[in-house]
C-alpha cells in the first residue's frame, strides 16, 4: 500500500437504502470499516422530517464517524433559475439556513444540485447572483459548497466559470455522469482543480440506480485518469443495494471492499494532475 492509499479515507452515504434508524445505520457504517459519512437533509431522512436534524451530527460523532458533508434536498433546485424573485429568495434563504446549520455543527461542506430534471429553466444573471451570495456567505461561515453534476452540466459549468470563489466547487457524481453525459468523465477533467467531494456509484446505463462501483458501465480507468491526485478528500460512496433483500451488514461489507479497490485505482493509475 502506498502512502497516498494509506491516508485517503473511505466513506459512504448515511442513507444507504435501508429503513433503519439513523443511529443504527451509522453504527453499521463504522463497524464495516468506513471512517466518513455524509448526511441527507431531505424528508427521506426521518429525523429531518420530524425536525430533529440537530441530533444527526452528534449521532455520527457517537458512532465514531466524521461527516464529510451534508446533502441539501434538491426538489426545488430549479427555483434558482425561476423568473419569480420570491421563489429564488425562498430557496436562497433555505440554503443560507443550511450553511448556518453546517457551520454550527462543524460540517465543512454542503452538496447542492443546481437543477432538477432534464428541462430546467435557462440560466440567468439573477441565479448566478444567488450562487455568488451563497458562496460568499459560505466562505464567511467556514463552509464550502460542492455543486453536483446531474442531468446536464450547462448550469454547473456557467456557475463555476462565472463565480470563481474558493468556496464553490464540484461534487463529482460518477453515476449521473455516465448515465446522462455524451462525453463521460469530461466534467471531472474540466473541473478537477475545483473538486471538493465525490459521489461514487455505478449505473446500468438505463436508470439512476446507484449501484456499487464496478457493477455497471462506468469506465473507472477513465474516471481515474481525470481524478486529481492532489485531492485530499475521502473516497465517498453513494450507493444502494441491487438486491434489497441483502442484509445491510453484507451490503456494507461489499461497499467497503469496493471502496478499497476504487481507492487503489484512483491513486495508482498514471495521472497528469499534481
Amino acid at each position: 500500500m502506498t502512502s497516498s492509499e494509506a491516508t485517503t479515507s473511505l466513506g459512504t452515504f448515511a442513507w444507504f437504502g435501508y429503513q433503519l434508524p439513523l443511529a443504527k445505520r451509522l453504527k453499521l457504517i463504522k463497524q464495516s470499516g468506513f471512517s466518513h459519512t455524509f448526511l441527507w437533509m431531505g424528508s427521506l431522512e426521518p429525523l429531518v422530517e420530524s425536525d430533529r436534524a440537530h441530533e444527526m451530527p452528534g449521532m455520527a460523532a457517537d458512532a465514531g464517524l466524521a461527516v464529510d458533508h451534508a446533502h441539501a434536498t434538491y426538489e426545488n433546485a430549479n427555483a434558482f433559475w425561476s423568473d419569480k424573485p420570491s421563489e429564488r429568495d425562498a430557496l436562497a434563504n433555505e440554503n443560507l439556513e443550511l450553511i448556518e446549520y453546517c457551520s454550527r455543527h462543524s460540517i465543512s461542506c454542503i452538496v447542492l444540485h443546481v437543477t432538477k430534471g432534464s428541462t430546467p429553466p435557462p440560466p440567468h444573471a439573477q441565479g448566478l447572483e444567488i450562487f455568488r451570495r451563497l458562496g460568499e456567505e459560505a466562505a464567511d461561515a467556514g463552509v464550502v459548497l460542492a455543486l453536483e453534476n446531474t442531468r446536464g452540466t450547462n448550469h454547473l459549468d456557467l456557475i463555476l466559470s462565472e463565480v470563481p470563489l474558493d468556496s464553490l466547487g464540484l461534487c463529482y457524481d460518477s453515476s449521473h455522469d455516465y448515465l446522462h453525459s455524451s462525453t463521460p468523465s469530461a466534467v471531472l477533467d474540466k473541473w478537477a482543480h475545483r473538486l471538493i467531494t465525490t459521489h461514487f456509484s455505478d449505473t446500468d446505463g438505463q436508470g439512476d440506480v446507484h449501484w456499487l462501483p464496478m457493477k455497471g458501465i462506468v469506465d473507472w480507468d477513465a474516471v481515474s485518469r481525470a481524478y486529481p491526485t492532489s485531492h485530499q478528500g475521502p473516497v465517498m460512496i453513494e450507493a444502494v443495494p441491487q438486491d434489497r433483500a441483502q442484509p445491510p451488514t453484507e451490503f456494507l461489507a461489499d461497499a467497503y471492499e469496493t471502496a478499497i479497490k476504487l481507492r487503489e485505482k484512483l491513486v495508482s493509475l498514471p495521472n497528469c494532475r499534481e
